[in-house]
């Protein structure tokens, strides 16, 4: 009896490695036993992150089975996980899934060297799924198809086929509003507030600004689904065209021929004063003063005829204009008369026009030119 279960063992083995469409061409006798199978789908976590729903697939039979497999077709959803819930008739086999093929199988073999097959009358199995990206339907359909199982002693097959579905009366709630971030955007259900339709922005091509003597250009792209909008390409502002001077009695500035920003706003600085046109002995002179940043005129006066000794030019021969004239001498930048400086009469600038005023002014019987 050990040798034929192992043979049956062998031969179970290579069926089950076989195609859903081998298993179909296997000739079942009358005598092959009855199995049903029932599928118990719920909704697990509903509402947060980790939601997922989650298949109870029972199998009972008339008489002893070892293992199986079946495909698994589900709406909207994705197979993650396998495994065995509880088990009458043995402890609960092993139980593994092909991602690719969405195929579940579970055997009872024992890997130990006493070849101890687990059978059982009724097991269950626990399939766990993950919602498709932008599913949006409460109906969950969990189909189990192709069913196949192995009665270990005579290695018969059972078919069937069974589906479950979850349904919990719960019709999302969407309003206009898209809830969105950087990269995606999505509804929220104001009922169960589940994320709906979650899915990348969709930019269109791009709407240029230009940059202004103020702010600096960038491009608008804004997504076709949702509105949401970002910038890019971001340019400095440009610079600002600047006119004439502005000016008032006190101040001078720019002003912006775009913008009309006002710039480089600032008080006048007055300028020593500027000779227009130099007093002789027989005509009065002119001369004037200017801001030195932006040419405002701020001030001007007349230059009294010519008179000997009178170094300053205010009209008056006196300390002052001793003191003007060693200042001249002596390589200052000082406002003189020209005209007045040579006091002796020699055509000379120099020491003796200084000691002839001193001497002039002291009252001596001095002569200046």
């Amino acid at each position: 009896m050990k040798k034929t279960k192992i043979i049956m063992a062998i031969i179970l083995t290579v069926a089950l490695a076989l195609s859903v469409t081998v298993c179909a061409t296997i000739t079942v006798n009358a005598a092959a036993p009855t199995a049903v199978c029932a599928v118990l789908v719920s909704e697990c976590n509903v509402g947060t992150d980790d939601y997922y729903v989650e298949a109870d697939v029972k199998f009972t039979s008339s008489t002893e089975f070892t293992a199986g497999y079946f495909s698994v077709k589900a709406d909207d959803l994705t197979l993650t996980g396998a495994s065995a819930k509880n088990a009458v008739g043995g402890n609960a086999p092993e139980v593994q899934f092909e991602a690719s093929t969405n195929k579940v199988i579970f055997t009872g073999f024992s890997n130990s060297t006493e070849n101890d097959f687990r059978s059982y009358t009724s097991l269950t199995l626990t399939l766990k799924f993950k919602l498709n990206d932008g599913a949006t339907s409460d109906v969950r359909k969990v189909a189990i198809k192709n069913i196949c199982i192995a009665d270990i002693d005579e290695v018969k097959f059972v078919t069937a086929d069974a589906e479950g579905t979850a349904d919990t009366g719960h019709v999302h709630t969407l309003g206009d509003d898209w809830q969105k971030d950087e990269s995606s955007h999505w509804k929220v259900c104001s009922t169960c507030e589940r994320e709906v339709g979650k899915e990348a922005h969709d930019f269109d091509e791009g709407v240029v600004t230009k940059p202004t003597c103020t702010e600096g250009g960038y491009t608008t792209y804004t997504c076709k689904v949702c509105g949401y909008s970002k910038r890019a390409n971001e340019t400095v502002p440009a610079a600002h065209t600047l006119g004439d001077w502005i000016t008032d009695s006190s101040y001078h500035w720019h002003e912006c021929t775009v913008c009309t920003q006002v710039l480089d706003k600032a008080a006048h600085i007055e300028s020593n004063w500027i000779i227009d046109t130099p007093a002789t002995k027989e005509t009065v002179g002119h001369k004037h003063k200017e801001c030195t940043v932006c040419g405002l005129h701020m001030a001007e006066a007349e230059i009294v005829k010519h008179m000997p000794g009178d170094i300053t030019g205010d009209g008056a021969v006196n300390n002052k204009d001793l003191t003007r004239l060693f200042q001249y001498l002596c390589n200052w930048d000082v406002e003189v008369d020209r005209d007045a400086l040579d006091v002796n009469g020699d055509n000379v600038f120099n020491n003796k026009d200084l000691v002839r005023l001193f001497k002039y002014l002291s009252g001596r019987d001095v002569v200046i030119f």
